[in-house]
């Protein structure tokens, strides 16, 4: 593929680049659940490979390190930076959310193992009938999809495939409150999906199923309920979202990331990828340099880097 198509938005232009990590040999081709960017640069990518759970890749892609794998996980599902440099990251499969260090050292967990919460849900019933079992916002946890920590300490996690629910920590581990519940309603979930805490401390939540983004402030109330948007040709609804202060970017598993103001809570419009190119993913971060790099549940390519050019 031509690693040169240029992608635009406004006065941004993107060279997309399929592929852009460099695996060993060794190491099998990989879904990829999430990945997040560190400060000094490097990129932390969750795979579905148990053996190999969460890798580290350096500012040019080569591969550093494996770790997390002494951890048992379920589903690997949710992966974020902290301010204070360690990873958050869900294990949706044993009900799960870990602060690691980024040598994969527990600092904190939450949730117990193998015991989700009762509501109602059955998990016998295929997807996405079974997310209409669930009769109520249950506590943490049953199949949680993602967390990242705000910037006082607290920690906010989506509580998706078994709970429709937004759960907000203390910087210690306790509940702080629950929000949404089953529904259409604004404020209410089918499947919260992803979540992104944006400068001014706003919890942006990808509320997959229901097709929308949903915003809520520092105590859990709703501020905006956005409308459904499509790219071309795609049944998929939000699935991760990642902000620079400026811009919001949401994928959801097409060839379009959807582009919302950060400052006025706008949608702003599609930054689009060209058809025959792989859709542009499952989850979605960026560096301090401008770039943006996507994550593939298709083992191919991975991940891609939509390089930011003059």
């Amino acid at each position: 593929m031509n690693s040169r198509i240029v992608l635009e938005y406004g006065d941004r232009r993107y060279a997309l680049q399929a592929s852009w990590i460099r695996r060993p040999h060794h190491l099998p081709v990989m879904p990829v659940a999430d990945l997040t960017c560190t400060a000094d640069g490097c990129l932390y990518i969750l795979t579905r490979n148990h053996e190999h759970p969460i890798m580290a890749f350096d500012p040019e892609g080569n591969y550093m390190e494996t770790l997390g794998a002494d951890l048992d996980f379920g589903n690997e599902h949710g992966l974020h930076v902290s301010p204070d440099d360690c990873l958050w990251v869900c294990d949706s499969g044993r009900h799960l959310v870990y602060k690691l260090t980024r040598k994969g050292e527990v600092v904190l967990r939450l949730g117990t193992p193998d015991t989700p919460c009762d509501n109602g849900f059955r998990p016998e019933m295929p997807y996405p009938y079974n997310l209409f079992t669930i009769r109520e916002a249950g506590a943490p946890f049953n199949l949680p999809t993602d967390a990242m920590e705000a910037p006082d300490g607290s920690v906010w996690c989506t509580d998706g495939y078994g709970n429709t629910s937004l759960h907000h920590f203390s910087r210690e581990g306790k509940l702080l409150r629950t929000v949404g519940g089953p529904g259409i309603e604004p404020g209410k979930f089918r499947l919260p999906h992803g979540l992104w805490i944006d400068s001014r401390g706003r919890v942006w939540t990808a509320d997959r199923d229901n097709h929308r983004v949903q915003v809520f402030d520092a105590e859990g109330e709703l501020l905006r309920c956005f409308d459904p948007v499509w790219p071309e040709n795609t049944p998929y609804g939000p699935s991760n979202l990642w902000g620079d202060g400026t811009f919001i970017h949401v994928c959801q598993n097409s060839r379009g990331i959807l582009i919302y103001r950060e400052e006025d809570m706008t949608f702003q419009g599609i930054l689009e990828a060209p058809f025959g190119f792989p859709t542009l993913g499952h989850s979605i971060c960026g560096d301090a340099r401008g770039n943006l790099y996507i994550g593939h549940l298709d083992p191919e390519p991975m991940v891609s880097r939509l390089e930011q050019i003059d």
